[in-house]
């Protein structure tokens, strides 16, 4: 009886704590505009409530057999947030798989064996952006791309299999190659004879070009969505202003994001992609030499089967020839 007692008292207690514990969790979780599976859910924040005065022990309701849900309807909080990407939310997108299995039916190749990583993690990263309500393309990003692909598959193998991925992948995306190149061509064109000083007064809306343009939409903009061709972008530029990308040079970088976009959330995913693209570049590196050792052991065998044909030609065309030695 008394055991009884005690485990019912230490139950209502636990439950009690596990209420407290699950307003808290909820009431404190950071729900983004993200791609769940095939739909768009969720809004960030304190935004889970349409009415901010009203609080989350209000939500819940208790009853004999413990909690039940909380009054919110997805996409339709009083928030600037909802206000823009809610009339997104249910709607049904594609996922991951079906844009890789759409990138290989257009290709209609398969892909070298020591490539095929990195291009699953292209079309992933590719996919991820363009499906995100938040995300908008600009020259810089579409720089990224395009460099990031030329330095990708430079040493491809196969230049027309290598020509056909890049056109794939728009293909996949329903995206304007021209259009695209065309923007990365237009920050090429305006980086000529600039320097690192020139660059960074660009970023911080000094200048009329189309990166201070860039960077003001950035920085008015509270929910702009940095991605990672953004970040390769910025390493083309550093690179194509004679600027080599590193450790040392990572300030600078970083300095364009934090300061000149206003956002100093990001400094981190700076260090990250200017991290990934050296780890990557000295991996690229290795398949280099890889492949022309391949090619070299394969020029080899190439030519030890055409001695072959040859000594066996050589052979029967010996046969067939009268003797002689022979006394006539």
């Amino acid at each position: 009886m008394m055991f009884t007692k005690f485990a019912t008292t230490f139950i209502l207690a636990i439950a009690t704590q596990c209420k407290s514990f699950g307003t808290h969790l909820l009431s404190s979780q950071r729900v983004g505009l993200f791609l769940r599976g095939t739909e768009y859910i969720g809004q960030p924040e304190d935004e889970l409530t349409c009415d901010p005065s009203v609080s989350w022990d209000h939500h819940w309701r208790e009853e004999a057999n413990g909690l039940h849900g909380i009054n919110y309807s997805p996409g339709k909080a009083h928030t600037k947030f909802a206000h823009r990407f809610g009339h997104l939310s249910g709607k049904k997108v594609k996922a991951v798989s079906e844009s890789m299995n759409d990138f290989y039916r257009n290709l209609g190749h398969p892909i070298h064996a020591y490539y095929k990583t990195m291009v699953a993690d292209l079309v992933e990263t590719m996919h991820l952006a363009l499906y995100c309500a938040r995300f908008q393309i600009n020259p810089i990003w579409s720089l990224g791309l395009v460099y990031n692909m030329d330095e990708l598959l430079k040493n491809y193998p196969e230049k027309a299999i290598a020509a056909d991925i890049k056109s794939s992948m728009f293909e996949t995306f329903f995206l304007d190659e021209a259009k695209v190149r065309a923007d990365a061509k237009l920050v090429k064109s305006f980086l000529k004879g600039k320097s690192g000083d020139d660059i960074t007064a660009e970023f911080h809306g000094e200048g009329i070009s189309l990166i201070s343009e860039i960077a003001k939409a950035a920085k008015d903009d509270d929910f702009w969505m940095y991605h990672r061709f953004f970040g390769f972008g910025l390493i083309a530029i550093m690179e194509m202003i004679g600027i080599e990308p590193s450790d040392e040079t990572e300030p600078i970088m970083e300095k364009w994001v934090v300061d000149g976009l206003g956002k100093k959330d990001l400094s981190s995913r700076v260090y990250s992609d200017l991290f990934e693209w050296k780890k990557r570049g000295k991996k690229l590196e290795m398949m280099e030499i890889l492949m022309n050792e391949l090619e070299i052991r394969e020029k080899k065998r190439r030519a030890q089967r055409l001695q072959e044909k040859a000594e066996k030609i050589m052979g029967k065309t010996d046969k067939n020839l009268p003797d002689t030695n022979l006394a006539t």
